[in-house]
């Protein structure tokens, strides 16, 4: 989080310093990195089977990790107005686990979230010539895995999101944008257990973007 309060903070002073430049239009295909912090959190729902059965389990987990990732797509501008279309991968880096015990039985879960991939399409209007304030709204498929009973699954997620974009120079821009996605559940099961994970993430980051 303190990340992303200095890079606000460096996108406002950016823009004032871009606005005497010869600063982007925003216009045409970029290609870009990110850095940020994600936190995920997963409402859990958990049966036991076997030597396990009778019991159940309702719990909440979270985890939060860096993460780093790229991003490529095309805008347009018109006069005060944006849109455009962005395809993304992020590598997520997020781990949890946690032991849920009924008495004196024990089941353990570990979840690991490994990278998501997608698009969305921007939309936002320029309160100062150079600099963007969008939000974003598309699909996101994020990759999870459950270690504590060796399965992995790819789960489909809507995202929204909001950021702040500031011209640097003519080709290059920095932004600052917040991202939430609604992952949908996963089903695991193993000998000794059967349940589901509803994952969702909140994801801070910073970037930097090369304008063609």
């Amino acid at each position: 989080m303190r990340i992303i309060h200095s890079t606000i903070t460096a996108v406002l002073v950016s823009s004032c310093l871009a606005a005497g430049a010869g600063a982007s239009d925003f216009d045409g295909f970029y290609v870009g990195g990110s850095l940020g912090e994600g936190s995920d959190d997963y409402k859990l729902s958990d049966t036991g089977s076997g030597a396990l059965a009778g019991i159940s389990f309702n719990n909440d987990m979270g985890a939060s990790g860096i993460t780093e990732g790229l991003f490529a797509g095309y805008g347009k501008r018109f006069g005060n107005l944006y849109a455009g279309l962005e395809a993304e991968g992020d590598i997520a880096n997020t781990e949890s686990n946690t032991t849920l015990t009924d008495g004196g039985t024990s089941v353990f879960i570990k979840l690991k979230h490994k990278y998501d991939y997608g698009a969305a399409v921007r939309a936002g209007v320029f309160p100062l010539e150079n600099t963007l304030l969008y939000g974003k709204v598309g699909v996101l498929w994020g990759r999870f895995e459950d270690e504590a009973v060796n399965d992995t699954q790819t789960l489909a997620g809507a995202q929204f999101g909001l950021g702040a974009e500031t011209a640097l120079n003519s080709n290059t821009t920095l932004r600052a944008d917040w991202t939430y996605v609604d992952y949908k559940s996963a089903s695991y099961t193993s000998s000794v257990q059967t349940g589901s994970a509803s994952p969702t993430s909140n994801v801070f980051r910073v970037g930097l973007a090369y304008n063609f």
